[in-house]
């Protein structure tokens, strides 16, 4: 680039310091006035941190200020954003870096909502370590129209549990979306975003305070370029007021920050626990009313007290479990399942050995009848079959020509078919006997089968009473601790 193109010669006959005012260089022994276009300031990273509760237009402000629709936004309650996501925008000399995350205080595909809180500060300590460099601003989005309520205060709560007490003061600039919606009711009450601030009191009064005024409106759907470049200049002159003081929020104030995540885990894990007892004391009803099913309903009954309580330890184990209470609702959680399982496979193996033994008696019993059968059978021939003396009579009359023959007689043709016995009667009286014998033991057995469920039942309500004991005085220390709030206790 050639020198004249970069500056331009001025003729003037004022003071140096009117000169500096006028934007007026000395270069090559002459004033010039340095070319604005050629000037460019040096290019400023800004990296902003996107957090808010679902349904506030969070993922819609990152859009915004990225320029470009890059999120996906939803005006549900339910969360769109389910991972941590970022991109990167050039804004005038700025080169922005936008992290959006799940909104708080979602529960959406979660069973409970302190899984819910669990899983955020996971993501958010995530957050952090995408991004070793640190975050300049953490972008705080509320939507203006919405009451601030105790959710909303406990959600600002969490945020200082998750990234420390002076998250707010230190690092936080708060967005106030819907700027559309403020605009038509300021022109009906003739009111200005600052009024309305001034004007706000209770919690509110107290986040402003402390985030010492730094908050922006905005409207995530205008397409008017003034109104864009103002918020937008807002905003950055709000990221400049923290960026003036020379620290990002980095993996080292988050590491301060432990001892509050740890507390609030901790809570987390208790009301879980707690909440979790509910579904325990359901699963010892089960268990305790399974025995009086029939012995053949009790497999689905089975199946779906496991499927309750993988699904339970499955929740709980998520994260560390570092204090002796949580280990302590683990171990209990394991052992209840273990005597479900064991119980469950000395049901079915007497079952098993039943139906077995139910077989063998039915094919005993066939087999009886059977003989019996081949008994009544022989006796009804027997009583059909002419005598020897009649058929002797008919055969001399037909040796003098009469024609009526002993044949034609009812049961003559029996007496011709039947066929000698290969066994004799005292062979089929030993098999009766026999049969009768095998019936009376597999009978026996059956009973004693069913004696052993019985033993089974019993062993298995003695280990379902040392279950409640422990359940009993596990809830008893977690009431304790819910109504004491001493949550060092657990250490």
């Amino acid at each position: 680039m050639s020198q004249s193109r970069r500056f331009t010669t001025v003729q003037v006959h004022y003071s140096p310091v009117h000169y500096r005012r006028l934007g007026l260089v000395w270069f090559g022994g002459a004033l010039r006035r340095f070319n604005v276009e050629y000037c460019q300031r040096p290019v400023r990273q800004v990296d902003l941190l996107v957090v808010g509760k679902t349904g506030h237009g969070k993922s819609s402000t990152a859009n915004t200020i990225l320029g470009r629709e890059v999120f996906e936004a939803s005006s549900s309650t339910t969360s769109i954003t389910s991972v941590i996501a970022y991109e990167v925008v050039k804004y005038n000399n700025y080169v922005i870096k936008v992290m959006d995350t799940p909104g708080l205080a979602d529960t959406s595909g979660i069973h409970k909502p302190a899984e819910a809180t669990l899983l955020i500060m996971e993501q958010m300590k995530n957050a952090v370590i995408l991004n070793p460099v640190g975050y300049h601003a953490f972008v705080l989005v509320f939507k203006y129209g919405t009451r601030f309520t105790e959710e909303e205060f406990e959600c600002v709560k969490m945020l200082k549990q998750i990234f420390g007490e002076s998250f707010v003061r230190e690092f936080c600039i708060i967005i106030m979306t819907a700027g559309d919606v403020f605009r038509k009711e300021c022109k009906e009450k003739g009111k200005s975003f600052k009024q309305w601030r001034n004007e706000q009191t209770g919690s509110f009064q107290e986040l402003r305070n402390e985030c010492k005024d730094r908050i922006v409106l905005f409207d995530n759907f205008t397409e008017d370029s003034k109104i864009q470049n103002k918020q937008m200049a807002k905003l950055l002159k709000c990221v400049e007021t923290l960026k003036s003081k020379g620290q990002r929020y980095t993996d080292k104030h988050f590491q301060r920050a432990r001892e509050s995540r740890d507390r609030l885990r901790l809570e987390t894990k208790i009301g879980l626990i707690d909440i979790e007892m509910g579904d325990v004391s359901l699963i010892l009803q089960e268990c305790e009313n399974i025995t009086k099913y029939e012995i053949d309903d009790r497999k689905e009954k089975f199946n779906h007290i496991l499927t309750d309580c993988g699904n339970l330890i499955q929740r709980f184990s998520k994260g560390k479990n570092e204090s002796a209470v949580e280990k302590d609702f683990l171990q209990f959680l394991s052992d209840l399942k273990k005597s479900v399982v064991s119980f469950s496979l000395n049901v079915a193996d007497v079952l098993d050995k039943i139906k077995d033994n139910d077989r063998k008696l039915r094919l005993e019993s066939k087999r009886l009848a059977d003989i019996l059968n081949a008994f009544a059978e022989e006796e009804n021939v027997n009583r059909h079959l002419p005598s020897t003396k009649l058929k002797s009579t008919f055969q001399a009359n037909a040796e003098k020509g009469n024609n009526l023959m002993w044949q034609e007689l009812p049961g003559a043709t029996q007496f011709q078919n039947v066929k000698p016995k290969t066994k004799s009667l005292k062979d089929q009286i030993v098999q009766e006997f026999q049969a009768e014998i095998e019936i009376k033991k597999l009978v026996l057995t059956d009973a004693q089968f069913k004696k052993l469920i019985s033993t089974v039942d019993s062993d298995f309500h003695r280990a379902l009473c040392k279950h409640k004991q422990t359940y009993k005085s596990t809830k008893t220390k977690f009431d304790n601790i819910i109504q004491t709030k001493c949550i060092c206790r657990i250490f």
